[in-house]
């Protein structure tokens, strides 16, 4: 995906033009919403089901505190398009996507909970869509099976897909950890982490080289066509320059 390629214009970026978070200096900035999106004050991002069959409601609060409001609504507005964007892709009829942001501390005590493991994480996603209940792992791929290349296979679906319907618990302290070491903000780094969820909820998984390369592959595209652009393969590219610092692009 060209990283410079033009969202659409529902998603208010003008041609040529990356999708970026306000920063700290741009307190007074508002950020550019789809139609229908409401400010940001807390209120969710809804669409009208009977205008796009793909409509998704989204909530995504900050229990932190530390988020600016427009970095909050920023954040909000794009897990609303990227949501939308991957039900379109995947023929899925819509639904809810909820995220709360929290700190290391209850990110920590919600990993024991619910994984059973130490520490803290990026995010944890609980797929409630079609009857699950469970923190998301190789239980979602179930909900559609995946093809040769791991990616989810819409042709073999085992029922109609179920509206999305997902929780889950994005860590900020994280976020801002990997945004200082990959030199971009931590509202792309809380984005990135609700749309891997998403995906997680849509059967992809990221346990073997393969599938790994696919979710992420699958996480740029979505982020290129929303306007963002690519996070992963910039990443990668940063990744290369650093270990390579008198090579420049091109192919030897």
């Amino acid at each position: 995906m060209d990283p410079d390629r033009p969202s659409s214009p529902e998603h208010g970026v003008a041609a040529g033009e990356r999708d970026e978070p306000p920063s700290a200096e741009e307190p007074g900035r508002s950020p550019a919403r789809p139609l229908g999106v409401a400010d940001a004050d807390g209120a969710p991002v809804s669409a009208d089901p009977a205008m796009d069959p793909h409509a998704i409601d989204c909530h995504v609060d900050d229990a932190t505190g530390r988020l600016a409001p427009d970095a909050l609504g920023w954040v909000r507005d794009r897990v609303h398009a990227a949501s939308v964007q991957l039900c379109r892709e995947h023929g899925v009829p819509g639904g809810e996507v909820r995220a709360r942001i929290i700190d290391d501390a209850a990110m920590e005590a919600a990993h024991v909970e619910y994984l059973d493991t130490p520490g803290t994480t990026d995010v944890i996603t609980f797929d409630l869509a079609g009857g699950m209940s469970g923190v998301v792992g190789e239980a979602s791929e179930a909900r559609r099976p995946l093809d040769a290349d791991g990616l989810p296979d819409t042709s073999q679906a085992l029922a109609p897909p179920a509206p999305i319907d997902v929780d889950m618990l994005l860590c900020l302290d994280e976020a801002e950890r990997q945004a200082r070491e990959r030199g971009h903000e931590a509202a792309k780094e809380l984005l990135l982490y609700a749309l891997h969820g998403v995906l997680h909820c849509l059967g992809y998984d990221d346990h073997d080289e393969a599938s790994f390369a696919a979710m992420h592959e699958a996480e740029d595209r979505v982020l290129s066509a929303i306007g963002v652009g690519p996070l992963f393969a910039s990443d990668e590219a940063a990744r290369a320059r650093e270990a390579n610092p008198g090579r420049e692009g091109g192919v030897s």
